[in-house]
């Protein structure tokens, strides 16, 4: 790597970073460190600054770039970086993805997929270097904004603790205390050149009506200091989350009776005698480890969870988003996957190509469309996504749950098995079988959705026409 010696009047920024970094213990020596560059001026500031410290904190770095294809700038910026990393003699890797095309597999904002393929890029890029850290180029100010989004979209304590320094000891901000003002201010005094993103002034998007709009209104109307003020609290809260995220956990293992695949047993009487604040949190915790995150979970939910504990009535049941239901017995909370008890038989008919089914009994779309074989990714394809050789099927479909009796061929194997073989090969709960969809062409069981494809489907070097067949959770 090549030393870069910065300007003498910049040295306070450095010094300012530095101590950021082992405030939050973010490097140690003999790190990798991936670090995130988009051209602009915090993350270029950003791979300067650990240019300038690698051989003090005897780091290695490399520089990586994503273009999500969303913006003609892109190519620019991709050169851009490439140019700056070899001009720092820093390797550098860059990506491509089309984001677009991911939001509307996945139907989700833009935001949030350009999020998703973008750390999605970072972990892979990371592996194929053995980075154990990755630098991402967030400052003060970004965090001050993240504060008042989630402020205004009714978020509680975790979400006002804004944006953390250092996540899952791995992702790591080295600019979090640091003031755009002063990021430009260090880039001018090292002649430093950047890239602006125009899409940053764009007042279609949340975050930058809050940066140009409601942050200036709160400065000039309210308070001068608002955006270190937001940091602060920020911090204050992030050290109580932290308090709350053991105690939470200690009581939520001192409470569970039983432990499942599919459920979760807490005592009731334990937890009415918790205090409210304490309760609650036992409850997030309780539905996130059901259902492994806490997606389209919101306060109502968790308040009409602690109604369900509090009330006089010794039973009762509530049905949660991502079929989790909830059952109270007289000395037991239980958190299920799904609901259990017997289940009515489904049966629905697909009958062309591009046709969807929503299968209300898994809340849950099927849907179906084409594309050529050279079209197909393997990064795509996974237990709720597949892609079948279109000229071996024939339609109608039957999408139906499992009967007893059920035999398929399994993807890779050149005999039959019994499904319900597999499903305890598997370990899949009971409950869970029972509603497990099937697809079946012309009576035969091509796809246990969520699972395996059948082996008489598969795409070979002969396929011409291909049938991508998805699972989307919801009505899609």
């Amino acid at each position: 790597m090549k030393p870069y010696t910065p300007a003498e009047d910049s040295r306070p920024f450095i010094v300012a970073v530095e101590k950021t970094i082992r405030r939050y213990s973010m490097l140690a020596p003999g790190d990798t460190v991936l670090v995130g560059v988009s051209g602009g001026p915090d993350s270029v500031a950003l791979l300067h600054v650990l240019t300038a410290i690698a051989e003090k904190w005897s780091i290695r770095l490399v520089a990586a770039y994503l273009n999500h294809n969303l913006r003609r700038e892109a190519e620019q910026e991709a050169n851009f970086v490439a140019d700056l990393a070899a001009q720092l003699r820093i390797p550098c890797e860059i990506g491509s993805e089309d984001v677009a095309r991911y939001r509307a597999l996945h139907h989700m904002s833009i935001q949030h997929a350009a999020r998703e393929v973008r750390y999605r890029f970072y972990d892979k890029t990371a592996a194929k270097y053995s980075a154990q850290k990755i630098a991402l180029g967030h400052n003060l100010e970004d965090n001050a904004e993240s504060v008042l989004i989630h402020f205004l979209r009714g978020a509680g304590p975790l979400g006002l603790s804004g944006i953390p320094p250092v996540r899952d000891n791995r992702f790591v901000r080295p600019l979090i205390d640091m003031t755009r003002s002063g990021i430009l201010s260090f880039l001018g005094q090292n002649r430093i050149e950047y890239l602006t993103d125009e899409s940053n002034k764009s007042l279609k998007y949340l975050r930058n009506r809050i940066r140009h709009e409601f942050i200036p209104y709160l400065k000039s109307k309210y308070n001068p200091n608002i955006v270190r003020q937001l940091h602060h609290l920020s911090a204050i809260l992030r050290e109580e989350e932290d308090f709350w995220e053991k105690t939470v956990t200690i009581t939520f293992q001192d409470i569970t009776t039983k432990r499942g695949e599919d459920l979760i047993g807490l005592d009731l009487e334990g937890l009415q005698q918790l205090s409210p604040a304490l309760r609650k949190r036992v409850i997030r915790k309780g539905v996130a480890a059901i259902k492994g995150d806490l997606k389209r979970i919101g306060f109502e939910h968790i308040v009409a969870i602690e109604d369900l504990i509090t009330c006089l009535n010794p039973s009762g049941s509530l049905d949660l988003p991502g079929r989790i239901c909830i059952m109270r017995e007289p000395k037991t909370l239980l958190f299920y996957s799904r609901r259990p008890g017997n289940t009515t038989p489904y049966r629905y008919t697909i009958d062309d190509i591009e046709g969807e089914v929503y299968i209300r009994e898994v809340d849950a779309v099927l849907r179906l469309s084409t594309c050529q074989p050279d079209a197909v990714s393997v990064a795509e394809a996974g237990p709720y996504r597949v892609f079948l050789d279109l000229d071996t099927i024939r339609f109608p479909l039957i999408v139906r749950n499992f009967v007893p009796g059920d035999r398929f061929r399994p993807l890779g194997l050149s005999g039959t098995k019994k499904v319900k073989d597999f499903f305890i090969n598997k370990k899949v709960p009971i409950r869970v079988r029972r509603l497990c969809p099937m697809v079946l062409s012309d009576g035969a069981i091509i796809w246990i959705g969520g699972y395996r494809l059948s082996e008489l489907v598969k795409i070979t070097s002969r396929t011409r026409r291909v049938l991508k067949m998805e699972m989307i959770e919801g009505r899609g």
